[in-house]
């Protein structure tokens, strides 16, 4: 999509003063050249870019966490009351 925007070098007018000093300062009116004298500039706006696809990663695949557990469907699980590191169980009498 292109939208029409007032020249960043000349403000609008199409024009550049500028002065020239040869012995005598002299004032010069030259068209502009960002916008050839229009006095606008056509801006083209870029698509916003897609975000990437979000992958969860599966417990088969290399470097997925221990702690990763492929979402099931159903009713969730009763709280966990006791925790452990790793695939070892607790030892029976440890707090």
């Amino acid at each position: 999509m292109t939208h029409a925007e007032k020249c960043p070098v000349c403000g609008g007018t199409g024009t550049v003063d500028t002065t020239v000093v040869a012995g005598h300062p002299v004032k010069l009116s030259r068209s502009c050249h960002g916008c050839d004298g229009k006095g606008w500039v056509v801006v083209t706006e870029l698509p916003e870019p897609e975000p990437p696809p979000v992958v969860m990663p599966r417990r088969d695949q290399p470097g997925t966490p221990m702690w990763y557990k492929e979402p099931t469907t159903g009713d969730p699980p009763p709280p966990r009351t006791e925790f452990y590191c790793g695939d070892r169980p607790p030892v029976p009498g440890a707090s």
